[in-house]
């Protein structure tokens, strides 16, 4: 179907461009919420019109996302995440963590598609990234990750940790992750009606350790036995 659309709809559509668009996606989401009507002669009429107020509104609206754009390089966004000892997050900042937190800023909608993550942040720090505010109002910011600890943690977190703790508290935690994922697999393969492998259960030592007494056990009387005889034939000449 053929559609004039009434307002700017991102990232392709202008007011007043006339395009092809389906059907299921004309009449459900676009027609029913103002942002396009079908092309008639009637509403083709208003295209020129539509387009000179949408390009004055979009000179506008860039002009006042250049300001929001000058007052975030200034100051850092702020996200706070669980950590452990060594300032590995439990997760990872998304996109939509940092959207939410410039709306909350800018009292102003950001879309999360504009902003974009080079490589997972996992870990405490500070980090700098490009993001798309508007068409043509782009800006630099800079995220900063912060640990989000309760009373009782900043209590713990006083006493001095060595380096080698914070290993094996990540291990256990690592370990703890990994038993919990073998046990949702095992749930999913039984609902599938499968009947998971037994691991093999390691050879006993004790009977290895029993084998290895006997045998020394053995080495000791044999090596006392000709003692043993020759004290025997003493005892016979001395009778």
């Amino acid at each position: 179907m053929q559609v004039l659309f009434l307002e700017d709809v991102a990232p392709n559509h202008r007011a007043g461009d006339v395009k092809e668009v389906k059907n299921g996606y004309g009449r459900n989401y676009l027609i029913p919420r103002g942002m396009a009507t079908l092309a008639t002669k009637a509403a083709l009429q208003q295209a020129t019109a539509l387009r000179s107020a949408a390009a004055e509104r979009r000179i506008k609206e860039a002009s006042d996302w250049r300001v929001v754009a000058e007052e975030l390089e200034k100051k850092p966004v702020v996200i706070k995440m669980r950590a452990g000892p060594t300032g590995r997050l439990y997760g990872s900042v998304t996109n939509v963590m940092i959207a939410n937190e410039l709306s909350e800023m800018t009292a102003r909608p950001i879309d999360r598609r504009g902003i974009r993550i080079p490589a997972p942040i996992r870990q405490v720090g500070s980090i700098k990234l490009p993001i798309k505010l508007f068409e043509d109002v782009d800006c630099e910011i800079e995220v900063q990750v912060e640990a989000d600890t309760d009373g009782s943690e900043e209590f713990v977190m006083e006493e001095p940790v060595t380096i080698q703790q914070a290993v094996e508290q990540e291990d256990f935690i690592a370990a703890a992750i990994a038993r919990a994922q073998a046990e949702d697999d095992a749930l999913a393969a039984a609902a599938r009606g499968e009947t998971p492998e037994p691991e093999a259960e390691p050879e006993p030592e004790a009977k290895a350790d029993s084998d290895e007494e006997s045998a020394e056990t053995k080495t000791e009387t044999e090596a006392e036995s000709p003692e043993t005889e020759g004290t025997d034939g003493d005892s016979e000449e001395t009778k």
